[in-house]
């Protein structure tokens, strides 16, 4: 772009990526993952171009079922989740910390 004003060029970057809606269940209400509670998305456009200046937050999208995918925001301060289990299989000398309620360990 050539500012007319200084005479100076200006440039803009741009990138290609695809779109993504939001997806409703048959009543008409956005689906949301059942774990996390964030959206479920699927795809809208492919091979769109935007200027950087249109993305307003990174995010990943997480394959839920056939071509809907669930939005995980990385800063998101705190998951719904009340309970979480992780299978841990430790070694021989492993150390392992839970972490509890209050933080304590």
């Amino acid at each position: 772009m050539h500012n007319a004003m200084t005479g100076s060029l200006k440039f803009l970057m741009h990138v290609f990526g695809d779109k993504y809606k939001f997806f409703f269940d048959g009543e008409g209400n956005e689906l949301k993952h059942p774990f996390s509670d964030t959206a479920v998305v699927k795809p809208f456009e492919t091979d769109f171009c935007t200027g950087t200046l249109e993305i307003l937050r990174n995010v990943m999208l997480y394959s839920y079922q056939d071509r809907q995918f669930a939005v995980i925001d990385p800063n998101r301060h705190q998951m719904p989740l009340q309970v979480a289990l992780v299978a841990v299989y430790p070694q021989v000398e492993d150390r392992v910390f839970v972490k509890g309620e209050g933080e304590s360990i």
